[in-house]
């Protein structure tokens, strides 16, 4: 067979997955299994010994985990702590609970560790709650929207992980690359939040007392000790490992190439 041939046949028979709602991973695999009956160099087992090397991983172990203490976290009330938290420190501003759904995205988004889990997470309680108060349907979905991006660049990120195990990066440094980002994005939505809430005269919230914000804080405690457990192990696991030292001949060529 040739190159175009098997092009044809992959392209064609994913097309026609994608057409009949067939979920894209499955897609994916379905339609490469004709090639391999078709060519009588391969075989199924191929496919099946490149499935297993790909799922064996002890990386990829990280990703269901993120997941599960994300929703164990959510079913125990830990965004209700966290959206107390935040009311307290940003809620007197105008947008108020604008404000309170980005903090809640930054600080969730070191629970999570992903962009469609802190969007399930914090989405369900915030959008009926800034619909209540009178905010703007399509404001609120985009802010919601915009600020679970940071899921995944907040550190620990599920994609940090996949990513630096994959090309043998170190994830602690990807972590640490991720929170001037993180913040800075986080930074410019609370900007366009009170900028908008300033134009559309939207609530705000009394100004909590330090008795109020201290009892918040230490209900959110533990749920705010997760991220910076995780990411500081990372950390320091990557510090470590030994660094690679440069040979005379490769540091020569480079002071001959300058």
């Amino acid at each position: 067979m040739t190159a175009i041939e098997v092009g044809v046949i992959l392209f064609g028979l994913f097309g026609l997955l994608i057409v009949l709602r067939v979920p894209v991973a499955f897609a994916l695999g379905v339609a490469c299994v004709p090639v391999f009956f078709i060519d009588d160099r391969l075989t199924p087992f191929l496919l099946l010994n490149e499935m297993l090397k790909s799922y064996n991983s002890f990386i990829l172990l990280a990703v269901p985990f993120f997941m599960l203490s994300a929703n164990l976290m959510n079913s125990a009330g830990v965004t209700q702590r966290l959206m107390d938290l935040a009311r307290t420190v940003v809620g007197q501003f105008p947008g108020g609970l604008g404000l309170v759904n980005v903090l809640v995205s930054m600080i969730f988004a070191g629970i999570s560790g992903s962009s469609t889990a802190e969007a399930a997470g914090i989405g369900g309680v915030m959008i009926p709650a800034m619909k209540k108060q009178g905010y703007d349907t399509n404001f609120t979905v985009a802010l919601t929207a915009c600020a679970a991006v940071m899921g995944v660049i907040i550190p620990p990120s599920i994609l940090m992980v996949v990513w630096g195990g994959v090309i043998s990066v170190s994830i602690g440094a990807l972590f640490l690359a991720g929170v001037l980002p993180g913040v800075m994005i986080g930074g410019a939505l609370m900007g366009a939040v009170y900028v908008y809430a300033r134009r559309r005269g939207y609530p705000v919230y009394a100004r909590a007392t330090l008795h109020q914000f201290f009892c918040a804080a230490w209900r959110a405690l533990l749920p705010l000790a997760t991220p910076a457990s995780s990411s500081g192990a990372s950390s320091a696991d990557s510090s470590r490992r030994p660094r690679r030292r440069s040979s005379p001949c490769s540091t020569h060529c480079c002071s001959a190439s300058l």
